[in-house]
């Protein structure tokens, strides 16, 4: 069996009305559109040119693009 690529299902979010930063896990099945900041509880929405706000305000990219640039990178490679 080939070694399957990790990926991180978890993403510091970092608010960009306060600057707090939480831990938040990645669903697999959905992107999200909008998070609320656990300190101030703003709401923040994907920002126009991301998929989600994992990639917009995560420390990781949401799982389904992190496989997308594993497999980009592999390509590329070879």
């Amino acid at each position: 069996m080939a070694n399957l690529p990790k990926t991180q299902m978890v993403t510091l979010i970092i608010c960009n009305d306060c600057q707090h930063a939480f831990v938040t896990e990645m669903p697999l099945i959905e992107e999200v559109h909008q998070i609320v900041c656990i300190h101030c509880e703003s709401v923040m929405t994907t920002n126009k040119d991301q998929c989600c706000v994992y990639c917009s305000y995560g420390s990781e990219k949401y799982p389904k693009m992190q496989l997308w640039d594993i497999l980009r990178s592999s390509l590329d490679s070879s």
